[in-house]
């Protein structure tokens, strides 16, 4: 889910960068008016997050930002570890925010950077860990973008890839069929379904 507010963040200080290693499974953690934002990635494991009556899942492709004056509750279904990291911004915007994203591992790279950042505190660190916290939200930014970007590819191609779900095995589906099926030349076919 893309929130619009997110794309207007303006960072004023990271200020923890924390590790959890394994929260207690099946047991809900309740947080009211949460004191600033947040981004959390599981890096193995899953917690499911409510927020209102929206359930949303928080593993190792699915980070997700909590504003500052949130209240939600979350609950661990599979153990393990999640990384958090704390910072504060001018916005007063109080949405959550939910990513769906193809690879994690710029988010822990910045990760590891911000918390190094923050434990040696040379000069200059608040920047560094600004700038890689910037590098985290651009790349969600973007990841949520590509998803939006080809709805009506999608709606073209949506009876082949109905066909191909229900009939995997048959070894008759080839590309004039599929072709047929979303009305369109094969050579078309080919070059939309990439």
């Amino acid at each position: 889910m893309f929130i619009h507010s997110v794309t207007d963040l303006a960072i004023n200080k990271v200020f923890s960068a924390n590790r959890l290693l394994n929260s207690p499974v099946g047991i809900t953690t309740h947080r009211n008016d949460r004191e600033g934002w947040a981004i959390v990635l599981k890096i193995k494991g899953k917690t499911i997050y409510t927020v209102g009556n929206k359930k949303v899942l928080s593993d190792n492709l699915h980070p997700v930002i909590l504003p500052k004056g949130c209240s939600y509750s979350w609950k661990c279904i599979e153990p393990g570890e999640c990384i958090i990291i704390e910072f504060e911004v001018e916005n007063t915007e109080t949405t959550f925010t939910s990513f769906e994203i193809k690879d994690n591992s710029l988010l822990i790279n910045n990760f590891s950077k911000i918390e190094k950042s923050l434990s040696t505190k040379k000069k200059c660190f608040r920047l560094e860990c600004n700038y890689y916290l910037y590098e985290i939200l651009l790349f969600l930014l973007k990841s949520a973008n590509q998803e939006h970007q080809h709805p009506k590819k999608y709606s073209a191609l949506k009876p082949a890839i109905k066909y191909i779900t229900g009939n995997y095995s048959d070894s008759n589906i080839n590309n004039e069929l599929l072709a047929e099926l979303c009305a369109m030349s094969t050579v078309y076919f080919r070059k939309t379904f990439v």
